[in-house]
């Protein structure tokens, strides 16, 4: 079909899978030039063989942006099925958002084989953006940690059943502190930490572009801060300190929050209060600007 762009399989049920066969079908799709979107929901596919070659099919699809295996939990394939795509999603330049959920015949959540696979193709994939799955605790460790390297992925959601994931929260935000300047949203099935949130919100402004690239210009830097809280403001300031000896950014970003902040630095750690502005004559006639405070 020349026009298929998106094609969903929703509650598929062969009455006798000996003879009726889906992988043909969804073999047929992973080869469609045309296809951008698939999604394969509470649908049965045989067990065996074929199941992971269908999967690796689509793992190996240079036209799909979507791929969605959703809620299949018993009903046909499982962690030994996944790998074949995982591996072959290392190499793929193409698909930019992945979802594994309810897949796994253990609750419905990818275990141990799939750990290092998933952790092995997020350090090689250089297009998806999006990854959302479901799976044990044990298999987010390599996760959290392909992303010091991986430069692509924004939304994460990591769905499991195990409610306190604290050694897991904190090496996220050391991965997050140390490394990762894309990650904007992320979701791990518990609370996540100030820092992370706070890290979380600095990539969403951009903190890649302004710390990575040499194109960033002053203005970028200025536009970026404007109307920020004010930890945020010192982080950006302990990281471009020029920005503090300029009077167009004492101007910008004075005007964009009606309000400046005097800033002290004690040892490590920066103080702020809040000022008022107030220019005066200097006996050789140049201006300074004097912050009074309140």
């Amino acid at each position: 079909h020349s026009l298929l762009e998106s094609v969903t399989l929703l509650d598929c049920h062969p009455l006798d899978p000996e003879t009726t066969q889906l992988f043909p079908l969804v073999q047929c799709l992973s080869k469609n030039p045309t296809l951008k979107h698939l999604v394969i929901d509470s649908t049965v596919l045989q067990v065996g063989e074929h199941v992971s070659e269908v999967l690796a099919s689509l793992g190996r699809s240079d036209c799909l942006l979507t791929l969605k295996l959703i809620n299949c939990e018993g009903l046909g394939f499982g962690d030994e099925d996944i790998l074949p795509m995982l591996r072959e999603l290392r190499a793929n330049n193409t698909m930019k958002e992945l979802c594994i959920h309810d897949v796994s015949t253990r609750s419905g959540l990818l275990g141990a084989p799939s750990s290092e696979a998933l952790g092995d193709m997020l350090t090689c994939n250089t297009k998806l953006e999006s990854i959302s799955l479901s799976l044990l605790p044990e298999v987010i460790p390599p996760i959290i940690d392909a992303l010091r390297v991986n430069r692509k992925i924004k939304r994460l959601r990591l769905h499991t059943h195990h409610p306190f994931l604290g050694d897991i929260v904190e090496c996220l935000g050391e991965v997050l502190r140390d490394d990762n300047y894309i990650l904007e949203y992320c979701y791990v099935g518990c609370l996540l930490s100030p820092e992370v949130e706070f890290y979380l919100t600095l990539n969403c402004l951009g903190r890649h572009y302004l710390l990575t690239s040499h194109e960033a210009t002053h203005e970028d830097w200025i536009n970026t801060m404007g109307s920020q809280k004010v930890d945020i403001l010192l982080y950006f300031i302990t990281k471009n300190p020029s920005l503090c000896q300029t009077d167009r950014a004492f101007h910008t970003l004075a005007s964009s929050s009606n309000i400046s902040k005097r800033m002290k630095l004690h040892g490590d750690n920066w103080t702020a209060t809040r000022t008022k502005c107030k220019r005066f004559q200097q006996p050789d006639g140049g201006i300074v600007k004097r912050a009074k405070r309140d």
